[in-house]
């Protein structure tokens, strides 16, 4: 105790200070860092919401397109004779539609990267590509159907396979959400 009280007496009051002074500086800087750590994980956080809100709304349009094509594609199919003109229009401006919903997802996976930062969107884009290859396709049937030149027995294939389509955009948009959350 007493070399304590010796070392008391030696240290003056300024040397005090500064050392109170460092080690309040010490704490704030600590906390400085804490409190940026957090706030960067709440930045993150937020990317993987905003990215996940927006893979949902793009899914969900090109699956409602998707959806009311195949529908109006079926309902064509099911009628005796061919489609009318007015119709058909009906149809390619559906078609057009469906295929920008496509292309606008298409991007939005291409551009973006999975906010862990571990795997390219690339996947999803990939698949995507692939069944845009497989409607232009299937509608190539369907339209050789509406021209007289394809057996309409192609209903079924379109059916099953447009089904297909949007379960596996609507099963790919889940995949990527529940990635990001990882």
């Amino acid at each position: 105790m007493r070399w304590l009280r010796g070392l008391i007496r030696k240290v003056k009051i300024r040397h005090l200070l500064l050392m109170v002074m460092g080690l309040l500086s010490a704490v704030a800087i600590s906390a400085l860092v804490w409190n940026g750590k957090n706030v960067l994980e709440q930045h993150r956080s937020a990317g993987r919401l905003a990215l996940n809100s927006e893979l949902a709304a793009k899914s969900l349009l090109v699956t409602t397109e998707l959806a009311v094509e195949r529908g109006l594609t079926y309902t064509l199919l099911a009628t005796t004779g061919a489609p009318g003109v007015e119709a058909l229009q009906q149809l390619q401006q559906l078609r057009k539609r469906v295929d920008q919903r496509m292309e606008t997802f298409q991007k939005v996976l291409k551009r973006h990267y999975s906010p862990n930062g571990k795997a390219h969107l690339e996947q999803g884009y990939r698949i995507l590509k692939r069944h845009q290859v497989q409607l232009e396709r299937l509608r190539k049937d369907i339209d050789g159907v509406f021209a007289g030149e394809i057996d309409n027995n192609v209903s079924m294939q379109w059916f099953g396979l447009v089904t297909w389509i949007i379960e596996d955009v609507s099963r790919l948009q889940r995949e990527i959400m529940s990635t990001n959350h990882k």
